[in-house]
């Protein structure tokens, strides 16, 4: 009888380890599922980071321009009776604005230095042979900056 109530009492035992171990695994698991969902949020939070978006780019005059602009209906004419300037002034300064916004959002210019000049180019302050002439420059400087710092790692 003591053997019968051993072998039952060890079987209940290995029944409770073995629930245990469950347990423990389905604890484990649960864990592991929220430090993924913790890692992939962060991972979200890092991908979310905002880029400067281009109305954020603007000088106050540009937001100025587009307020008064919508104010305005999108009539050039009206818009041009408002700044006291002719409706050919006017459009030239939408047409350079909207240079400027493409240019603001364009995500593969990653230099400060060529977007600056794009910038100046697109506001008329340089024109497009001085705009190439300054690239070309900035870009030949890129690459030798580049070889420069492979050739002294090596």
């Amino acid at each position: 009888m003591r053997v019968v109530a051993f072998v039952i009492a060890m079987h209940a035992r290995a029944q409770d380890v073995h629930k245990i171990h469950i347990y423990f695994s389905f604890t484990k698991l649960i864990i592991d599922i929220e430090i993924h969902k913790m890692q992939a949020r962060r991972q979200q939070t890092v991908a979310r980071q905002p880029v400067p978006r281009w109305v954020d780019l603007l000088e106050d005059e540009d937001l100025s321009f587009i307020k008064r602009f919508v104010l305005a209906s999108g009539s050039l004419k009206d818009l041009a009776s408002v700044y006291g300037i002719s409706y050919p002034t006017i459009r030239l300064r939408l047409d350079r604005l909207i240079e400027k916004v493409k240019l603001l959002d364009r995500q593969d210019i990653t230099s400060p230095f060529e977007r600056t000049l794009r910038l100046q180019h697109a506001e008329g302050k340089i024109d497009r042979q001085t705009l190439k002439l300054l690239l070309d420059a900035h870009q030949t400087e890129i690459a030798h900056d580049r070889n420069e710092r492979e050739g002294s790692t090596k």
